[in-house]
């Protein structure tokens, strides 16, 4: 039985050439192609996870589309484990493995792949400040809607929103509008890193950190970067990790300290002290405090920034660690 749980997928060649195929992997449509290597190869799940990398119970959230698939590295897992043939690697939106054979009959698909492209990077074209503008007045009505009704709630409202921003932002051409595009990405990534947080999904929680830090760093916003890294840090208190989160506030101190408000400095300050109480460290906790406690000076006063609405931290680290005499 083990043994059969490391059998390569073996989906037959024809099954790549019928219709129902070719949609499944020109929408990239993970569900749908893990189900046909479930009906054509007879791959249970766990073959399934042992060719791809993927844990086995995302294997069953991805087929019952409680998940989706956006991470490029894992498409080409993906692809690699099922033994997706290069005609249906491009259609699925990956390169050939054998980059110099001929494209034979697909000049069609070629086709169809640049007309798909120019469609996109029109759409994105079209795109002014006017829609920045709305869809981040989106990602500030969900942020409301999360404190009314609590992450779960709103999950697949968040994962459309991402999804329509990052379309947008990856065909977006035009420079200015692609900054504005990644400032709105990365605060509505950042807002869904912190409602995995609160649900206890903390891989996911990073994961959407490090796509919020890349886009404020394509955005070149340093006071949302500092932002986005002080709320990753709450990532590594949940895991039992408060010396490495106390080594990166201090990091977006000392890297951005002269760059972003008073308020913001403000907030990790008291962060610092948080994680520096969970350590024990009086001296550091007592010292982040009083920088916390000094009037704030030169606050941010552009609208919609992630800045002015500061989330509370998640419940859990300190209240079960913190040492005896900090309470």
């Amino acid at each position: 039985m083990h043994g059969n749980a490391f059998k390569p997928v073996k989906i037959p060649a024809r099954i790549w050439d019928r219709d129902e195929s070719r949609e499944i992997l020109k929408s990239r449509d993970v569900a749908g192609l893990f189900n046909l290597a479930v009906k054509y190869s007879g791959a249970t799940q766990v073959r399934i996870s042992a060719a791809t990398g993927i844990p086995q119970g995302r294997i069953s959230q991805i087929i019952h589309r409680q998940r989706q698939v956006t991470d490029l590295e894992v498409f080409e897992r993906i692809a690699t484990g099922l033994g997706l043939p290069d005609h249906a690697r491009m259609l699925f939106g990956l390169a050939p493995l054998d980059i110099a054979s001929p494209t034979g009959d697909y000049d069609d698909d070629h086709q169809e792949q640049a007309d798909e492209l120019t469609a996109r990077i029109e759409a994105a074209a079209a795109i002014d400040p006017v829609m920045v503008m709305i869809l981040s007045t989106d990602t500030n009505n969900l942020r409301l809607l999360d404190r009314r009704l609590g992450g779960v709630v709103i999950a697949d409202k968040m994962r459309a929103q991402i999804n329509q921003i990052e379309r947008a932002h990856r065909h977006a051409v035009r420079p200015g509008i692609r900054a504005q595009l990644a400032h709105v990405l990365a605060e509505t990534s950042s807002l869904a890193g912190w409602q995995a947080i609160n649900t206890g999904a903390l891989s996911d929680a990073w994961e959407h950190y490090e796509h919020a830090k890349a886009a404020a760093r394509e955005a070149g916003d340093p006071a949302l970067l500092a932002y986005v890294c002080g709320e990753q840090s709450y990532v590594l208190l949940e895991l039992g990790r408060p010396a490495e989160a106390t080594e990166l506030l201090q990091h977006i101190h000392a890297t951005h300290r002269e760059h972003i408000p008073g308020r913001l400095r403000t907030w990790l300050a008291a962060a610092e002290a948080e994680t520096a109480a969970i350590l024990g460290d009086e001296t550091v906790c007592r010292a982040a405090l009083d920088q916390a406690a000094r009037p704030a000076a030169g606050r941010s006063r552009r609208r919609g920034h992630a800045l002015s609405v500061t989330r509370p931290p998640p419940p859990g680290p300190l209240a079960r660690q913190l040492p005896g005499p900090l309470r």
